[in-house]
């Protein structure tokens, strides 16, 4: 965003910009995306003097953009350098309190406690080493577009009405997810989702 497109744009629309961008401006919701560490913080800043306190800062300038919601978003994989890896939650996102998050997920929820369970063995310096990633107990998807489901989460049916999702299996166009619906007279239906036009609850609500 650049001074030209100020005052330019629908009021009622989104406004896409750097957290550089954001400071001293408050809007009613704001979403931070890409919260994991090596994007933010970026993986850099740890290897520059003040680096990862100036990218602490920043974090804390978008978390203070919003006037009553915000949204903190972070993938489980991202496509880097032409590859999908797996991501590790931002370092920044353990300093919340836990009790001021609602967590939602499509995938297992983040488990603080898994992180920090394991320890962190100090390096060379005094800093410590952040663990490798643990495995994934789910199958990676080929795209980040590909919409992902988890057994237990409800969903809604433009002609079915609600449900929960009672499995998942396959992977990418051949995902296919069984829902138990409320309605009895409809009862438990095998979907494929590129299809089926489901949505989460909490989205169509």
């Amino acid at each position: 965003m650049t001074s030209a497109d100020q005052g330019t744009g629908d009021p009622t629309g989104v406004t896409l910009m750097t957290v550089h961008m954001a400071k001293g401006l408050e809007w009613p919701v704001v979403t931070l995306a890409g919260l994991e560490d090596g994007l933010f913080p970026l993986a850099r800043s740890a290897g520059e003097p003040g680096g990862l306190e100036e990218e602490r800062r920043l974090c804390y300038v978008g978390l203070t953009r919003a006037r009553e919601k915000l949204y903190l978003s972070w993938a489980r994989t991202r496509y880097r350098t032409g590859r999908l890896e797996l991501s590790e939650p931002s370092r920044f996102l353990e300093a919340l309190p836990a009790g001021a998050l609602e967590e939602r997920s499509t995938t297992p929820l983040w488990d603080r406690g898994a992180r920090r369970g394991g320890g962190r063995g100090a390096a060379r310096g005094g800093r410590s080493q952040r663990p490798a990633p643990a495995a994934l107990d789910w199958e990676v998807e080929a795209s980040q577009d590909a919409p992902r489901y988890a057994a237990g989460e409800r969903v809604r049916h433009r002609k079915f009405g609600g449900g929960v999702v009672r499995a998942v299996s396959g992977s990418g166009r051949e995902l296919k997810v069984t829902v138990e619906f409320d309605d009895d007279e409809i009862g438990t239906k095998q979907l494929l989702v590129a299809y089926a036009g489901l949505e989460r609850e909490w989205e169509s609500a």
